[in-house]
């Protein structure tokens, strides 16, 4: 029993022991994980203040402007044009794709294939700016600078120009491909709906700016009924006949019931005053039958005649 007992606590420290090793090289690997992720972001920050100290020489040496970088920078991008010529634009670039790449955790500095593939890349791009470009002299120096006039010279000797072309441009995509480790046909998907969508954020933002102006003025026409007060009294008077004008049907139905409403009135007027007269000539009638009455009670009595012969017997 007691053996058995010490076996199992020898397992639980064992047990115990490994978890803590463990947790302590996770630890570890964590640190030195964090350690290296540090110091990629610095080079590559690093890096890309370098690329931009290169393209403000170059760009100083085509301007023939020393404010931009100094003479210093100047002289670096004198050197650098001298080797690339123009393709020094094109080392610019390699070296803000590698600080983008260091910066984000996918650019290996360690790895020779991501070096050689921006190498080679370079190195493509003078010969094809030394065919495209045979006439430009900067300095004295052909457009592929010593290395483009090289490589480009010796190849238009071996396929010509056509060749070369073929050879150069082939030669630039599968060293970007090398060095990016990215399918150019994805690339070139994600470039194309990349593009369709700064084209349509443009087409939105030229729509607003059109809605706003047309919105902006907009109130000429509305000021065109309202300029002055007069106007004003005038339209209110007038708005009849503007509703009589858009509504023809409501405007001979309203004037056909005031016509009729008027025959009417006309009719009760008429009627009254015929009833009048009937009832003036009633009084009238009435009147003289009174006064021939009046007349016929008024009259005189007629003088009974008395005979004579009486008077003188009585007497």
């Amino acid at each position: 029993m007691k053996g058995s007992m010490n076996t199992a606590m020898a397992r639980k420290k064992t047990s115990s022991q490994k978890r803590s090793s463990k947790a302590k090289i996770s630890k570890k690997s964590a640190s030195t994980g964090s350690i290296s992720h540090l110091k990629l972001e610095i080079w590559g920050i690093i890096l890309m203040g370098f690329a931009i100290l290169l393209g403000g020489g170059l760009l100083s040496l085509q301007l023939h402007n020393e404010n931009i970088m100094g003479p210093f920078g100047q002289l670096m991008g004198l050197a650098l044009y001298l080797i690339f010529g123009l393709g020094g634009y094109l080392v610019v670039a390699a070296l803000f794709s590698m600080a983008l790449g260091m910066m984000t955790h996918r650019f290996d500095p360690r790895s020779i294939r991501h070096w050689l593939g921006y190498l080679l890349a370079t190195l493509f791009g003078t010969i094809i700016l030394y065919l495209l470009l045979p006439s430009y002299r900067l300095e004295g120096i052909s457009a592929g600078g010593r290395t483009g006039e090289l490589a480009g010279s010796l190849l238009v000797s071996l396929f010509s120009k056509p060749g070369t072309y073929v050879i150069s441009i082939v030669g630039m995509l599968v060293s970007l491909i090398l060095a990016t480790q990215e399918s150019m046909i994805q690339g070139t998907r994600n470039m194309l709906a990349w593009m369709r969508e700064v084209i349509a954020f443009v087409w939105n933002v030229l729509a607003a700016i059109g809605n706003w102006l047309i919105g902006l003025f907009a109130w000429e026409e509305i000021s065109e009924h309202y300029d002055t007060g007069d106007e004003d009294s005038d339209d209110a008077d007038g708005g009849n006949h503007d509703s009589d004008a858009t509504a023809p049907e409501e405007g001979l139905s309203s004037e056909k019931q005031n016509s009729a409403s008027k025959h009417a009135e006309v009719n009760d007027d008429t009627e009254s005053v015929s009833t009048g007269e009937e009832s003036t000539t009633k009084k009238q009638t009435d009147t003289e039958a009174s006064s021939d009455t009046a007349d016929s009670h008024t009259e005189t009595p007629k003088a009974v005649p008395v005979p004579i012969g009486d008077d003188t017997t009585s007497s």
